[in-house]
């Protein structure tokens, strides 16, 4: 007689039931679980770190509903959003915009085209940006550049191209100040110091012109120099002469001031001397003890003979018979 066994079996997995087999099934799930699990959180929290990096600002957008949460503005850091955000991310830094070569052709007051190029750095203010955001979305950039674009063409016919070339400062206050005003529905604001207008190309017939014009100027100032030189160089002239003439007087009047002052002096050395002989003959007669006016007047002559610088070689003197040799 056949017998049947009447235990039932678990024929994919564990065999028989039995208590034992429970068990290790329910130990293997586990084990599954735990290891996806890890899995998982290995995979999902990279997933849901998201960096806005130092230069950056940005809002959380859920990629799931495409909705994006402007109610905070983040900044640089690791933020856990989840993996199904992500960051919409705006500069925080000052952006810099060049316009070279052909980007802006402008007309001048009388229709000369030509090209200008400058540098313009914006910054992006943090209360605005949802509003910025909700208007424009991730192309604000590009609507901003040709906002400034359009209002530099727009200033460019106020001034002729004398002013381009000779009075670029007043221009670029004016660039500024239009630029500034048509920015103010992007919240933007452009400091004097972060705007500036470099290279004016203009059409090569137009630099001839003015660089023709330049070089007559030149020459004119150069020949109102020269004739001004030559005007110096006569009146320099003209005041060496004075001057030689008034030194060449006062070199006179000194020479013949010089003169009568010797003069003077030997006219007074001479009364001088004059006074102390005649003084020192009425003490020496004096002193003789001569009364007689006629011995006073022969030993005054006598003297008078002795002083004569060529007196004679011999001379016989009155009744005493004086000889002098």
């Amino acid at each position: 007689m056949a017998t049947t066994d009447s235990r039932v079996y678990d024929v994919e997995m564990c065999g028989p039931v039995s208590k034992s087999n429970v068990c290790k099934c329910i130990t293997i799930t586990t084990i599954v679980i735990v290891i996806l699990g890890l899995l998982l959180l290995i995979i999902l929290v990279p997933l849901s770190l998201k960096t806005v990096e130092y230069d950056n600002m940005a809002f959380k957008k859920n990629t799931l509903t495409n909705k994006v949460h402007t109610d905070r503005v983040y900044y640089n850091g690791r933020y856990t959003w989840g993996p199904s955000y992500a960051a919409i991310t705006f500069p925080s830094i000052y952006n810099l915009i060049k316009f070279r070569d052909n980007d802006i052709l402008v007309f001048s007051d009388q229709g000369v085209e030509f090209s200008i190029e400058c540098n313009i750095y914006y910054l992006l203010n943090e209360s605005n940006v949802a509003d910025i955001y909700n208007r424009f979305g991730t192309a604000y950039n590009t609507r901003i550049i040709d906002e400034m674009r359009s209002s530099i063409k727009n200033t460019g016919p106020m001034f002729s191209v004398k002013e381009y070339i000779s009075n670029r400062g007043h221009i670029t206050s004016i660039m500024l100040a239009n630029l500034n005003r048509d920015l103010t529905s992007y919240h933007i604001y452009i400091e004097p110091q972060y705007f500036s207008l470099l290279k004016i190309v203009f059409p090569d017939a137009i630099k001839d012109t003015f660089l023709q014009t330049a070089i007559q100027t030149l020459n004119n100032e150069k020949s109102l120099l020269q004739r001004q030189v030559d005007l110096t160089m006569k009146e320099t002239e003209q005041q060496l002469a004075t001057i030689n003439s008034q030194i060449n007087i006062t070199r006179n009047q000194g020479y013949y001031q010089s003169l009568s002052i010797v003069e003077k002096a030997k006219i007074d050395a001479n009364s001088i001397l004059f006074n102390a002989t005649a003084n020192g003959m009425k003490n020496f007669i004096q002193a003789l003890n001569i009364s007689d006016q006629k011995q006073q007047r022969q030993i005054l002559e006598l003297i008078a003979l002795i002083d004569n610088p060529t007196p004679p070689t011999k001379l016989l003197f009155g009744e005493i018979n004086t000889i002098v040799i």
